[in-house]
This record gives C-alpha cells, sequence and structure tokens, in this order.
C-alpha cells in the first residue's frame, strides 16, 4: 500500500511538473503580445503627442508586463537594464530578446517620421513573432503535459 501511494504521489507531482513547464510556453506568447501593444503605445505616443519616452513609459500599464517586472525596471532603470533585471521573467528566446535589443536602441534616435518607420517594422515583427508562437502554443503544450505525466508513469511502474 505505501508503494501505491508513494507511485501516486510521483505521477501527480510529475503531471503537475508538466502542467507547469507548459504554461512557460504559454507565458512567452502573453509576453510577446504584451511588448507587440507595448510597442504600439509607443508608436501612438510619439505621433500624436510627441512624448518624452520617460512620459511614455510612466503612463503605460500592462498586466503582464508588469508581472514579470518588466515595466517598473523599466520605469526605474531603462530598457537595458530591464531586460538584464527580468531575465529569469522573461520567456523570451534569444532571437526574441534580440529583437527586443534593436527596438529599443533604435527608439528616440531619430527623428518623428522615422521612428514612426521604426516602431511600425518592429510592431510588425513581434506580432508576426508573437502569432508564430501562438500557432506552436498548442503542440508544445500538448508534449510538456504529455512527457510530465509519461515520466511519472515510467517512474511509478520503476516503484511498484
Amino acid at each position: 500500500m505505501p508503494r501505491m501511494i508513494g507511485a501516486l504521489l510521483i505521477l501527480i507531482a510529475s503531471g503537475a511538473a508538466g502542467f507547469a513547464a507548459s504554461r512557460l510556453f504559454y507565458q512567452r506568447v502573453l509576453q510577446l503580445e504584451a511588448f507587440t501593444r507595448l510597442i504600439s503605445h509607443i508608436a501612438a505616443e510619439i505621433d500624436s503627442f510627441s512624448s518624452p519616452l520617460d512620459r511614455i513609459f510612466a503612463g503605460y500599464r500592462d498586466e503582464t508586463l508588469e508581472k514579470c517586472g518588466f515595466l517598473p525596471a523599466l520605469r526605474r532603470s531603462g530598457w537595458a537594464a530591464a531586460l538584464d533585471e527580468c531575465g529569469g521573467r522573461l520567456y523570451l528566446t534569444a532571437a526574441e530578446r534580440a529583437e527586443l535589443v534593436k527596438f529599443f536602441g533604435g527608439i528616440g534616435r531619430r527623428g518623428r517620421d522615422e521612428t514612426a518607420r521604426h516602431c511600425a517594422f518592429y510592431e510588425k515583427r513581434l506580432a508576426a513573432l508573437a502569432q508564430s508562437a501562438r500557432g506552436e502554443l498548442a503542440g508544445r503544450m500538448k508534449v510538456c503535459r504529455t512527457l510530465g505525466l509519461l515520466a511519472g508513469a515510467m517512474l511509478a511502474i520503476l516503484l511498484l
């Protein structure tokens, strides 16, 4: 009986780990979409009001970027420090981070029209990355969940 309970606990724990791992892929999609909204907001603020970046960042709210700590760090330390500070809580690939570095590195260094084109380009680019990630999401989540359950079942069988 104790072995059976142990096997069941192993199965439940590994299944939960698989579900938790699948949640990270979902968070990645949410973060890409949140960055796309941020870029859209920056473009609108610069185009409509010619607002400086610190004022744009101070007035922007997004639950996803707030939860990972990016927006508070952005307001406090700037974009480069925010990306570094939130490294473990941003579930983006290296290529996606590189796109953000290119975007933030080029913002505010040009005139209004060039900045609008810059924002439009990266907004489309990040939207495409988010769309691609969303397309892969169901398969990746299913694999994580299945592997978690299968690993737990394998360990449970070995225990019995």
